[in-house]
């Protein structure tokens, strides 16, 4: 009878989901907040900004990187303009910021190939990150300074928020990723997963040069910020740094759309199995098994009522655990309002996450910025 061994894996994969869930919110509680301070540093910053087809973004970004209060003598603002077809370029160069350099490289494809030939010429010794979709806060190169100098950081992420919308879909968007941001510290925080977001983070160029770079991690056309954060975190695991504090926040827009969020999260999803550290890629496989047993239990329960009684109770679990963690995320960042929407997005993440964890298993290919990736 399989009302035995399906009974038994439904409850362990739900008691294991609440309790990685209850360990992400006690990590993230348990992680101290990161302030710039008030010292004077000389650290020469690089800001590396991909950016390909953004003319309606770049403007706005840059001018948020210019207007740091740190020294312009010591750091420098580098557009790598990944073959854009609209006036990305030439938008900002018209700007007429006096440390932005801006490189064009035809024969480089992709983000990582640009970023390396932006790090390879860089003239800071510290390297941060960010998108050209994304707004800066003022303060934003000073905390990664500090963690950088007093923490001997040699990987450093930092949150990134979305801005506020009537939206459902961007409201969902918005939830998502600030229990995401959560669950970065707490995984930085207890060193069982180490992840980030290419749109805030900073590296020592030194350390990117020592470990070859994104060599061995270029298969993907993802991968610029978590393969890279797993490859320096796997030779220096003590010096992972997450900035927790609202003021270290980056801000963007969410996905448009179900269809750009789908190939956005598709082309996150497709670089999992590739991750150097296994425990990253096991916590992810709990989530999606937990998924599934949801979704295999909706449909024996048409069998047998008994499942439904099962499926109410996975149901309840991931509505508990999600809300534990979900709401500490938005009552630190100021997205309480963001709770509002709880209900129906405890649904449509199931959806995404078995769906996407799904399709990602097999070799497909999908479209990013005009371009065919497989």
């Amino acid at each position: 009878m399989l009302i035995y061994p399906i009974t038994a894996f439904s409850i362990f994969f739900g008691l294991a989901y609440l309790l990685l869930m209850l360990r992400y919110a006690r990590d993230w509680t348990s992680l101290e907040e990161f302030e710039a301070g008030q010292k004077d540093y000389t650290t020469k910053v690089t800001v590396i900004v991909v950016a390909r087809n953004e003319a309606a973004n770049i403007a706005a970004c840059l001018k948020s990187i210019a207007s740091q209060n740190y020294p312009i003598q010591f750091f420098e603002i580098v557009l790598a303009d990944d073959d854009s077809d609209d006036e990305t370029a030439e938008i900002a160069k018209s700007l007429g910021i006096e440390n932005l350099k801006i490189i064009r490289n035809r024969a480089l494809k992709g983000k990582k190939q640009l970023l390396s030939f932006a790090v390879s010429n860089a003239w800071g010794e510290l390297i941060i990150c960010t998108d050209a979709d994304c707004l800066v806060p003022q303060g934003w190169i000073k905390s990664f300074v500090k963690a950088y100098a007093d923490k001997n950081a040699k990987f450093i992420a930092a949150p990134v928020l979305f801005n506020e919308s009537k939206a459902f879909i961007k409201k969902f968007q918005a939830l998502d990723f600030a229990g995401m941001m959560a669950i970065t510290g707490a995984g930085i925080q207890g060193k069982y997963l180490f992840m980030c977001n290419g749109a805030n983070l900073a590296y020592p160029k030194s350390v990117f040069e020592e470990l070859g770079g994104f060599e061995g991690i270029d298969s993907k056309a993802s991968g610029d910020d978590m393969l890279l954060m797993q490859k320096i975190a796997k030779k220096y695991p003590d010096n992972i740094v997450y900035l927790k504090h609202p003021k270290a926040a980056v801000m963007t827009e969410a996905e448009h759309s179900l269809a750009t969020f789908w190939r956005q999260r598709l082309r996150w999803a497709s670089k999992s199995g590739d991750y150097p550290q296994k425990s990253a890629t096991l916590q992810l496989g709990l989530v999606w098994l937990f998924m599934f047993f949801i979704l295999l239990n909706l449909i024996a329960g048409f069998f047998n009522p008994y499942f439904f009684i099962l499926l109410l109770t996975l149901i309840v679990l991931k509505i508990i655990s999600d809300y534990i963690l979900l709401a500490q995320a938005t009552a630190y960042f100021s997205q309480e309002k963001l709770m509002k929407i709880f209900l129906p997005s405890v649904f449509l993440h199931w959806i995404y996450i078995l769906t996407v964890g799904f399709v990602s298993m097999f070799k497909i290919k999908y479209s990013w910025k005009g371009r065919k990736w497989s």
